[in-house]
């Protein structure tokens, strides 16, 4: 079968819009596409090449970057500044592409399944069979590991925070009604293989063995937050300290900005 992406419009039409050059490619899962539909991204593999394409209604479909050995490309996703990121199952890693040159940086997984951690540096921690990854609009991004069975959140500092554990060839469905943040070492889901973050700010989580769709609710615009205070301590080093409300969970997420009141955004999830 030869390889296609297509369009569906808000009338039901059908159009093909990508079609694959030889019948050994394949559409490997990953695909992005800018509100506008004037530029896509999307993942392929090529005769056993792992690659990263780019397509726009002009200038038809390229290659933005290739792979190296063993790439299984999974999902991608792209920053506010336009870097393509792509999470690699077969290579354990996630990469961020330049979408002006195609050059390619290392930016999550050491390439193999165990080291870091929670709290380590991205690029330090195992990321075992990395298959997806989303944004978050306030900063860093979530990835999840099918192998692994995890869902982690990397900071704007590069540091990785695990947010799911979980295990293979499971049903497994725990964790309905509580803050995402509530004893993240539980076992709670079974081979995550895509997360993406929706339009209202919700994580949505796709599983595999037991099928279920997973969503963590984000709090509706303007919901109160307690005031943020900032001190510092002796050495220079950053203190974050704040009055917590009852009924609530907070997330620190930290920033390399030392703006006023800028280098750290507080998260709630509501219990």
């Amino acid at each position: 079968l030869t390889a296609r992406i297509r369009r569906v419009d808000r009338a039901g039409q059908l159009t093909t819009l990508i079609t694959a050059a030889s019948a050994d490619t394949i559409f490997n899962r990953g695909l992005w596409v800018a509100r506008d539909e004037g530029l896509i991204y999307f993942c392929a593999i090529e005769g056993g090449v792992g690659v990263v394409r780019k397509w726009t209604p002009a200038g038809g479909s390229s290659i933005l970057a290739t792979m190296p050995a063993g790439s299984e490309p999974g999902n991608l996703d792209v920053d506010a500044q336009g870097f393509v990121y792509q999470a690699d199952r077969g290579l354990h890693r996630v990469y961020r592409i330049d979408p002006a040159t195609g050059a390619f940086t290392v930016v999550a997984g050491n390439g193999t399944a165990s080291g870091g951690g929670d709290g380590q540096p991205a690029t330090a921690t195992g990321l075992e069979e990395v298959r997806g990854i989303a944004f978050h609009p306030m900063g860093g991004y979530f990835v999840c590991t099918h192998r692994a069975s995890a869902v982690w959140y990397v900071d704007g500092e590069g540091l990785i925070h695990k947010v799911l554990s979980g295990t293979r060839n499971s049903t497994v469905r725990e964790g309905d009604g509580q803050p995402l943040t509530a004893n993240p070492t539980a076992i709670k889901i079974s081979e995550p293989r895509s997360v993406r973050v929706g339009y209202s700010g919700d994580l949505i989580l796709a599983t595999n063995d037991c099928g279920w769709i997973r969503v963590v609710r984000a709090l509706p615009a303007g919901a109160s937050q307690p005031p943020l205070s900032l001190s510092f301590t002796m050495d220079g080093g950053p203190r974050l300290s704040f009055e917590a409300e009852a009924g609530h969970d907070y997330w620190i997420e930290r920033s390399s900005s030392l703006e006023p009141k800028g280098w750290a955004t507080l998260v709630e999830f509501p219990q």
